[in-house]
């Protein structure tokens, strides 16, 4: 059956371009939407258990020091000595990276140095000293410490807005041939999201040639969720801290893209559908979009990139007795090039099925991700979600999700959600939800020590330790959708 719908649309997509055709009018399609989200609620981000290496030192300088005050000696301090570092007026730091300082008395976060995350307190425990001019004689104190520990709790209002203005003309030769393209604008200062040409007829299928979402991740199917504050995308990590990874992986998202290549320039093909069958593949010579040139000819394969990206897809739609049945799977992969190391194989595979009986949609997916970041270090994660919907017949659809996920050296997450949609005219419609998410997992900054003679030598030892974050919203939205 699949040899001879593509042959069929072979056939047609040349009869297109050979013969001669009148067009009919161009349709100046546009449309969009516009979301505002109202939000409330409580976070609580933590690390601690920090696991130092031995003799980890800590360079401690002094700023400007209050009238008649003189920086004390570490020499001073007794071994095993805790030292509140968010109450001391005076400027303590620690190396973070090559070129800066981390304050902990107003950054004092070890995993990105953000001050929007400062904590309530931070405690630097301190095992050993050293003299004031030991080692490297540069008259800073030294010492070992044992436990790095912080707690930042948050509560409060925030605001968040989604735009997007979608360009969609289009026009259908007497052959029936329908050529169109499709410019995506990101509505918050973005610019252009996605670009593409169409070319479609009802018995050709669908080409898409440009910047889209492969045909894998276009034809996967996830659980059902009402209100436009997903559950299934990572929107929730803009107001909770929780690790979200990148590139949506499968811990987080049940619609993926091998390595994470969302809306590269790729060639897609979709069948018609056949019997409630539809296919689809999906080619990308790399994962590299520099405006409008892509692939081989014009990109080096750097270390990191992607190349040969490969996406393959089905979606199968029925109907049995009462009950509908909707069934997504995709697979997809590609080479990832390393410099100096072997090259990797990326790869994502997801399957997803809703079943609809009545007032009632259920329905889940799982999904796995093997991915790799830009030195070949192991990103791979698992995820699943599910979902119930009840549509009253009127105007309010209500809803519960989660979804749960993993990486595989350990770390979680999990989303959990009620909401509620509520139309209220012809593109208008009212959310409610309320949302709980956490994550939890090991993770590790380097600091940089300073050197002999009083340089900045670059003596780097590893802090490693275990970060947890969580969070409650409740909120609303208005969307409109034109």
């Amino acid at each position: 059956m699949k040899r001879t719908t593509l042959r069929t649309s072979a056939i047609a997509l040349g009869a297109a371009v050979a013969l001669p055709a009148t067009a009919q009018e161009w349709n100046v399609g546009w449309g969009g939407y516009m979301r505002q989200y109202v939000l409330f609620g409580s976070t609580e981000h933590k690390q601690s258990g920090a696991s130092l290496p031995a003799f980890m030192d800590i360079k401690v300088e002094y700023g400007s020091l209050p009238s008649g005050d003189s920086p004390p000696s570490l020499t001073d301090v007794t071994a095993g000595t805790a030292l509140d570092l968010s109450a001391n007026d005076l400027a303590e730091k620690i190396y973070v990276d090559a070129a800066n300082y981390l304050n902990l008395d107003t950054a004092p976060n070890l995993g990105s140095g953000s001050t929007a995350n400062k904590a309530e307190d931070i405690t630097i425990v301190v095992v050993e000293t050293a003299d004031a001019d030991a080692e490297d004689g540069d008259g800073n104190g030294r010492a070992r410490v044992e436990a790095v520990n912080k707690s930042v709790d948050r509560n409060g209002g925030a605001q968040r807005r989604d735009t997007e203005i979608h360009f969609k003309p289009s026009v259908t030769l007497e052959n029936g041939i329908t050529f169109g393209a499709y410019v995506e604008l990101e509505g918050d200062g973005a610019g252009v999201d996605e670009s593409h040409m169409t070319i479609s007829s009802d018995s050709l299928g669908r080409f898409v040639l440009g910047a889209d979402d492969s045909m894998g991740k276009n034809l996967m199917v996830a659980a059902p969720e009402v209100t436009a504050f997903w559950t299934d995308d990572g929107i929730h990590g803009s107001f909770i801290p929780v690790y979200t990874g990148s590139g949506s992986p499968a811990a987080i998202a049940s619609k993926t893209e091998v390595g994470g290549n969302n809306d590269v320039m790729r060639i897609s093909y979709m069948t018609p559908s056949l019997g409630g069958l539809t296919l689809g593949v999906s080619y990308a010579a790399d994962n590299k979009n520099n405006g409008n040139n892509s692939g081989y000819l014009t990109k080096d394969k750097a270390n990191g990139n992607l190349s040969d990206i490969l996406d393959l897809g089905l979606r199968f739609s029925q109907s049995l007795g009462e009950a509908t049945v909707t069934l997504g799977a995709r697979y997809g992969t590609a080479k990832q090039t390393l410099v100096g190391k072997a090259d990797k194989k990326p790869r994502e595979a997801g399957v997803g099925v809703n079943v609809g009986f009545g007032a009632f949609t259920l329905g889940g997916s799982y999904t796995d991700s093997q991915r790799y970041d830009k030195d070949g270090n192991d990103q791979s994660s698992n995820g699943f979600s599910l979902g119930l919907e009840y549509d009253m017949d009127g105007p309010w659809v209500f809803g519960i999700n989660t979804h749960q996920g993993e990486w595989d050296n350990g770390d979680e997450h999990s989303i959990a959600k009620i909401g509620a949609t509520r139309t209220l005219g012809t593109g208008v419609s009212w959310d409610l939800y309320a949302v709980t998410a956490k994550s939890e997992r090991s993770t590790s900054t380097n600091v940089i020590l300073p050197g002999t003679g009083g340089t900045d030598e670059a003596r780097t030892r590893a802090i490693s330790y275990m970060e947890k974050a969580s969070g409650t919203l409740f909120g609303t939205a208005i969307n409109l959708n034109f």
